[in-house]
């Protein structure tokens, strides 16, 4: 397989993909080895998940493992350093063969995991400090959207427990946990000296605008 890849990286057509109108690490190469195509999809970018549907017309040719009711799409999704491949052979290789190819794809930061998560919300995120009865204590939350959600991360830096109420006026968004016939517009915090907080919201439609608005109350006890 790391034959193939080499061989395919070398003599292959090199694609590059570009997503809002940023170039990603993430590549597709195509391969005509006399008897048909070899597709390849790599992913080597380190924090980025590639998710993408290929549409093909195909002339003398069969998509290998293709599924039955779609036999002219693949589907790629791909996490930072995984590789796949796919293989279009000709049906008749008496004859010429050949394809034509669009896609739709989406890149989304990888956030597969709770720490993944903080590290990205504390490098991108919009830094609040918060205010007891107007004054600015050392209580900190970071605020980031991330992949059609909004997280927020609270960190308790005082030597006293915090505890604070965050109420929200949302518009097609949801806090992650909601049953849907008693959808809640507030979180409570409770945080000990030290300790750190995790919530989020998941917009509902990821297709429409989404915004919130907040105010909260809180206190050092």
């Amino acid at each position: 397989m790391s034959d193939l890849k080499q061989v395919v990286k070398e003599k292959g057509e090199r694609k590059q993909v570009t997503f809002d109108s940023k170039k990603q690490d993430i590549y597709y190469f195509v391969y005509d080895d006399g008897d048909g195509y070899v597709w390849m999809f790599d992913n080597e970018s380190e924090d980025v998940i590639f998710e993408g549907t290929f549409y093909y017309t195909l002339n003398n040719l069969n998509i290998v493992g293709a599924k039955e009711d779609k036999p002219d799409e693949w589907q790629v999704k791909l996490r930072p350093g995984e590789t796949s491949y796919m293989r279009m052979d000709t049906v008749d290789i008496t004859k010429s063969w050949g394809y034509k190819c669009k896609c739709s794809f989406q890149c989304d930061e990888d956030i597969s995991s709770k720490d993944k998560i903080i590290e990205k919300v504390l490098e991108k995120g919009e830094r609040q400090q918060a205010l007891c009865h107007g004054e600015p204590i050392e209580v900190f939350y970071y605020i980031c959207f991330i992949n059609e959600k909004y997280f927020w991360y609270y960190v308790n830096k005082t030597d006293k427990k915090f505890s604070g109420t965050f109420k929200f006026y949302m518009d097609n968004l949801k806090i992650e946990g909601d049953e849907d016939e008693k959808p809640r517009s507030q979180w409570e915090l409770f945080l000990k000296p030290g300790e750190k907080c995790l919530k989020e919201m998941t917009q509902i439609d990821k297709y429409q605008n989404s915004k919130y608005e907040c105010s909260y109350s809180c206190e050092l006890i």
